[in-house]
């Protein structure tokens, strides 16, 4: 009878997986980059752009694309800090194994999403956990709609997440076999967490996990001071390589430039008071988060101040650090001038710790165990098939509504621009990345927002080329922001050529009398 029941325990756990994984395919149907311009898109530009002429000349750890020319042929281009070049190089290793695709970085995320399944799973296994708290933890886990959308993006937060989640299973295999230890554990620990902090620099958060384990077992005078020695060389061994690295990839150089152009820090409480809110109120919007939202709160607090099981409580005050961390830092210019912040902006962030706050759910089955035996079995498997309709239900259609709102407002432009231009023209955009994506290789884009007006002027008074500008419609914001909009008014007259749904409209760019010419 028990031989039974655990064959079916884990049949079932392959069947959560079988769901996962489909849930994840749709992105071949149904693509969603990510919606946020640039973060979305960078990282396959940049890929894409490894495979000609790149410039490693500057910022060889941070992303670049090009702002002037084309991919083939490229003038001038622009660093995007804080995007750095783990998730981009490996894209680009695909790239060159089966050529260029869209599809690409969905790919990569996609088995990087399946990845963080395993090692979700048998991170629970090592944590001592039963069958049926591993089976609820990774139930609760894969329902999360906004998870299975955000995990087959085009961000950099679901390969970022691996890492994250792959450097604690290492370093608890570690914290459970400390004694007789294999070298090999310290050496992946030790990988895994710079290769997360080179793919975003928020994950040197992780370097405090080894302290809060040493504290948390001092507290219970369980560690001796050699074992605390060798747990503390996962802190200070990735430190070193930190600071070293600092001083060839200017991070805080990266940070001052982009609080001087804010006018604020990029990390402030009142940035928190405004964030954190938004952060909370994600977590309880069922559309998104389904019901583990509200659950992985309530059981993180939960773990942080249950006596046993010291994994589950360093994993959740982690958790409660990165919230505290990705609230305190500014989402955008926009959020700081006009307060632009949605609970969509939080979505991407909380994707890259998620699962590490998930770990906390498997607590959850105590609860269920608690009141289980006080409920009708046909009441139960009712609500069973209910909450499995439900997953289904929402996964699909968040995917869905994403993926077209994604469609209309940023891809339809771009494939119509191209579709109405000729090969010949020149596109002055400040979606350059996107038409890197679309466009082919010896197509010229300018970018609005870098580009000199000078540079544009020369360019029209040549003669060889039609300037096509796209144009978003509500464009106040970036008119006050950016110089170029305003020059541009000024010099050129326009003739709208289409208009693209309600935000943008392609004009043509003709030398006006107001220019002197």
């Amino acid at each position: 009878m028990t031989e039974h029941i655990s064959k079916y325990k884990i049949n079932f756990i392959i069947l959560v997986f079988a769901f996962a994984i489909s849930i994840r395919l749709l992105f071949v149907w149904y693509n969603f980059h990510g919606i946020e311009y640039e973060d979305a898109y960078i990282f396959a530009d940049t890929a894409r752009s490894l495979m000609f002429d790149y410039d490693w000349s500057t910022d060889i750890f941070q992303t670049k694309s090009c702002m002037d020319g084309s991919l083939k042929e490229c003038y001038m281009t622009k660093t995007y800090g804080g995007h750095y070049m783990v998730f981009p190089f490996v894209l680009y290793l695909l790239n060159k194994l089966i050529g260029f695709s869209v599809l690409n970085v969905f790919i990569i995320n996609f088995i990087a999403s399946v990845l963080v399944l395993y090692v979700f799973y048998k991170l629970l296994k090592s944590l001592k956990k039963n069958k049926n708290e591993i089976i609820v933890a990774m139930v609760m886990f894969t329902s999360t709609p906004f998870i299975n959308v955000f995990n087959t993006s085009g961000l950099s937060e679901t390969f970022s997440s691996l890492l994250v989640l792959s450097f604690v299973y290492f370093f608890f295999k570690i914290c459970i076999e400390i004694s007789e230890c294999d070298f090999k554990y310290y050496v992946l620990a030790i990988t895994f967490v710079i290769l997360s902090f080179l793919t975003k620099r928020e994950n040197l958060i992780l370097l405090i996990l080894p302290v809060l384990k040493i504290v948390v077992d001092l507290y219970y005078k369980d560690i001796s001071y050699r074992n605390a020695f060798r747990l503390s060389s996962i802190t200070i061994i990735p430190s070193v390589f930190a600071l070293i690295y600092n001083m060839f990839s200017k991070v805080n150089e990266m940070e001052m430039a982009e609080s001087k152009e804010l006018g604020v820090s990029t990390f402030s409480f009142d940035i928190f008071k405004e964030l954190f809110p938004v952060y909370l109120k994600s977590y309880f919007n069922f559309n998104l988060y389904g019901i583990s939202g509200i659950i992985v709160i309530i059981f993180c607090i939960y773990a942080i101040f249950k006596k046993n099981n010291d994994e589950l409580k360093i994993t959740s005050i982690l958790s409660v650090l990165y919230l505290v961390m990705y609230s305190s830092h500014y989402r955008s210019y926009y959020q700081i001038h006009y307060g632009d912040v949605e609970v969509f902006d939080t979505l991407r962030y909380s994707s890259n710790f998620y699962p590490i706050a998930c770990l906390a759910l498997s607590n959850f089955y105590g609860l269920i165990l608690n009141y289980s035996h006080r409920i009708n079995k046909i009441t139960i498997r009712l609500v069973i098939v209910f909450f499995m309709l439900f997953v289904i239900y929402s996964n699909f259609k968040l995917r869905i509504n994403l993926s077209e709102i994604e469609h209309a407002k940023i891809i339809l432009p771009i494939t119509q621009t191209l579709e109405i231009t000729s090969e010949n023209d020149i596109v002055l955009t400040d979606m350059t990345s996107v038409f890197h994506l679309y466009a082919d290789v010896n197509r010229i884009f300018l970018d609005s927002h870098n580009v000199s007006f000078e540079r544009i002027n020369s360019i029209a008074d040549s003669g060889n080329f039609k300037i096509y500008f796209l144009n978003k419609i509500d464009n106040d914001k970036n008119i006050v922001r950016y110089d170029n909009f305003k020059k541009i008014i000024d010099n050129f007259t326009f003739k709208r050529v289409a208009k693209i749904n309600n935000d943008y409209e392609l004009i043509l760019l003709l030398k006006s009398d107001r220019s002197g010419r």
